[in-house]
């Protein structure tokens, strides 16, 4: 990995593994006084008592620099039975188990992007991230662009057993705020958002990903998510390739 996606994924990660040091207190009820302060919300979504059981956020899977497409969800679904750094594991192990999520010792036998299940070892594919990644590799003329030409990340990092239901307006001015420091650093040709939410929250900015004082404009194409009801991902997936491939072209 070049050094820049590197050194965005540690700041992002220590971010986000310093808030999470507060598990501990947030699951035992203690809250500060400043009510705009989120992280106990999030913490406390994820339904677990115990903060050895706490999935850790998701900071940014596999970056490069400068990708084909810069991929967009709105929040990492929360995986009781996969193999996901938790409270107590090392910041520097935590780094590691995301700046390589697409490699090839991450994937299944077909190729696949993959978890491997606590329960029995076994490793599964994830289907999200593989009908993601046939969208965009059919696009951009490579098998397993992600990692390789493009970037995946959420919203909002924080795993979530609740969904998003409980999410704000501010919250989504904080996701857009992460999300300008990932598009800025980066610096993708494309954004995919992946459903309503995520591409709600651009919207309601009012302004594209990364178009902070001039310095970078990057063009948006939105996708119905995966899980979208009545196929749509895939009944609107050859109009959102012609999108993608007029962007980038």
């Amino acid at each position: 990995m070049d050094s820049i996606a590197y050194d965005l994924l540690a700041l992002v990660a220590t971010k986000l593994f310093n808030e999470a040091q507060r598990v501990p207190t947030a699951l035992a009820g203690v809250r500060a006084a400043n009510h705009v302060d989120r992280v106990p919300d999030y913490i406390l979504t994820q339904g677990v008592t115990c903060p050895s059981d706490f999935q850790l956020p998701e900071p940014i899977l596999h970056p490069i620099f400068e990708p084909q497409v810069l991929i967009v969800g709105y929040y990492p679904n929360y995986g009781q039975d996969e193999f996901i750094p938790k409270y107590g594991c090392t910041l520097d192990d935590y780094i590691r188990f995301y700046e390589d999520r697409f490699s090839d010792a991450r994937r299944d036998p077909h190729g696949c992007p993959a978890h491997q299940r606590l329960s029995d070892g076994r490793i599964v594919r994830i289907g999200h991230y593989d009908v993601v990644e046939h969208l965009l590799d059919e696009v951009l003329g490579q098998r397993h662009s992600l990692g390789t030409l493009a970037v995946y990340c959420d919203m909002f990092p924080w795993k979530s057993k609740l969904g998003p239901s409980r999410w704000t307006r501010d919250d989504g001015a904080i996701a857009y705020h992460r999300l300008d420091e990932i598009v800025l650093a980066l610096r993708p040709r494309v954004v995919l958002t992946l459903g309503n939410k995520s591409r709600d929250v651009l919207v309601h900015n009012q302004r594209l990903p990364g178009m902070t004082n001039g310095r970078l404009q990057v063009p948006l194409v939105a996708s119905y998510h995966p899980a979208a009801h009545k196929d749509l991902f895939r009944r609107n997936k050859d109009e959102v390739q012609t999108l993608l491939a007029n962007a980038l072209s």
